[in-house]
């Protein structure tokens, strides 16, 4: 769209009917819409979450609702938020990786069931059993590279990033489980850019951006001129501060390293909702649930993940990285997307994304979390998760005290819950709320009484009944 007359130029070139802040507001979900509710949602979480800024875009089928900028870009030069500004993607960007490789295999250039081995050969032996299917879906068992140990200042060659990966030992069979890997999305942009010859970005540049309509979007770069980037900051307790520096290589890795604008991804839209661009099988594997080993399914597909609201089914995928933050939510039921870029790495954009939606249509409205205790047939799995939430509040919380886990998380995920949980004293109850399975494994919610509040606790349990996620939040 032209950023003035806001005419389509791309894929096809039309002008608009009427400019969208002139035509009669369309109706959602048997209402108006209602942009001034939209507007509170985000104002309140912004201030609530401490965010500089906000771009957002609502669209309902084939129209942009709202796609427009809240706060600063840039606090020092105290330039606001447009719906042209650039934001990171983060991991985000997955998704892109992940059309690149479809349109590779649309091609016949690679195969999703072939070895990694046979577009790296010098791969270790280990890694023969690993396959693009596994790579796509975070079922490689490749480790996540990121962590306390990387050195985010050296620049790396991506020979020396292929390297550190060589090196890791798989956490698991491939296929056997699932769990997040941007080693994984780093060796997909290694064998795009050695089959196509060029840097993996100019790939989808040509063949996934252009096509699309995404006129801005662009790998990251320190020395080239980018109109309109935003600034990531971090929040402390005495203001925002700048986002910490990482070498310009570990920028350009195909896990998530691209600055994207509302704009960009208001065009993507229009390509998932269509699906154009890509074939229509591409379009069902990329958003069709891996099948492990077990035969049973996980909610993730190929760069993204697959939930569900209210018995419709919701795809999306976000991003955090160097003090930005970034969703985008598809309701595919109403046909409604919500699209959240944050300049600030502690805001929970999916959150926002939710309650705009909620905001926009009241049927996507979370049903209530189960406030009724119920018979717990998992005794032992309630005595393992009390000796764990004591650990995490004395902040000794470990990577050895699951049987599953993406270690690198685990470091940052001691620190906030200890945070959380020290200020509320001795756990008086745990009260099992509800219970259900994901994959292979088992879910249990909980409701948690200490002496100074309430924590509602999510956890998951694997095939030997060990512990593989665990997520506190505030009701």
């Amino acid at each position: 769209y032209d950023g003035e007359t806001l005419d389509r130029v791309a894929p096809t070139v039309a002008e608009l009917p009427a400019p969208w802040w002139r035509a009669d507001k369309p109706a959602v979900g048997g209402a108006l819409f209602n942009e001034a509710a939209v507007d509170q949602v985000v104002l309140s979480e912004m201030q609530l979450q401490q965010s500089p800024g906000l771009g957002v875009a609502v669209i309902k089928g084939d129209r942009v609702l709202m796609a427009k900028g809240y706060g600063l870009a840039n606090i020092e030069q105290q330039i606001p938020v447009s719906a042209e500004t650039m934001f990171l993607s983060g991991s985000l960007g997955k998704m892109f990786t992940a059309a690149g490789i479809m349109a590779l295999v649309e091609d016949k250039r690679v195969a999703l069931d072939s070895s990694v081995r046979r577009y790296v050969p010098e791969a270790p032996a280990s890694w023969q059993g690993i396959t693009l299917r596994h790579l796509l879906s975070h079922t490689s068992g490749i480790p996540d590279y990121t962590g306390e140990a990387m050195d985010y200042r050296r620049d790396y060659t991506e020979a020396q990033l292929s390297e550190m990966a060589f090196k890791l030992p798989l956490e698991f069979t491939p296929g056997a489980r699932w769990i997040y890997s941007n080693t994984g999305y780093v060796m997909l942009g290694v064998i795009m850019s050695r089959i196509t010859g060029a840097p993996y970005w100019q790939y989808l540049q040509s063949r996934i951006f252009a096509p699309s309509g995404m006129h801005t979007v662009r790998i990251i770069s320190e020395a080239e001129i980018v109109p309109r980037r935003a600034s990531g900051y971090l929040p402390r307790a005495s203001g925002f501060v700048h986002q910490n520096w990482v070498s310009p290589s570990l920028n350009t890795t195909a896990d998530g390293s691209l600055l994207i604008s509302v704009r960009d991804l208001v065009a993507w839209n229009a390509v998932v909702r269509d699906k154009r661009v890509l074939s229509k099988e591409s379009w069902d594997a990329l958003l069709t649930p891996i099948k492990l080993n077990s035969g049973r399914t996980h909610p993730y597909g190929f760069g993204w993940f697959l939930d569900s609201l209210n018995n419709q089914r919701v795809v999306q995928h976000g991003g955090s990285w160097q003090g930005f933050r970034t969703q985008f939510t598809r309701f595919e039921g109403s046909d409604l997307t919500v699209v959240v870029l944050s300049n600030s790495g502690a805001v929970y954009p999916a959150d926002i994304a939710n309650l705009i939606a909620a905001a926009v249509d009241s049927a996507l409205t979370p049903p209530p979390v189960p406030s009724v205790a119920i018979a717990d047939a998992s005794p032992a799995t309630t005595a393992m998760l009390r000796t764990v939430l004591l650990k995490t509040a004395r902040g000794e919380l470990a990577v050895n005290d699951f049987e599953f886990v993406r270690a690198t998380t685990v470091p940052r995920m001691v620190a906030a819950y200890a945070r959380m949980l020290q200020p509320l004293g001795a756990l008086a109850q745990l009260d099992l709320l509800s219970t259900g399975t994901v994959a292979d494994d088992r879910t249990f919610t909980y409701r948690a009484t200490y002496a100074g509040g309430v924590v509602l606790v999510s956890a998951r349990t694997g095939p030997k009944g060990g512990l593989t996620g665990l997520v506190l939040s505030r009701p």
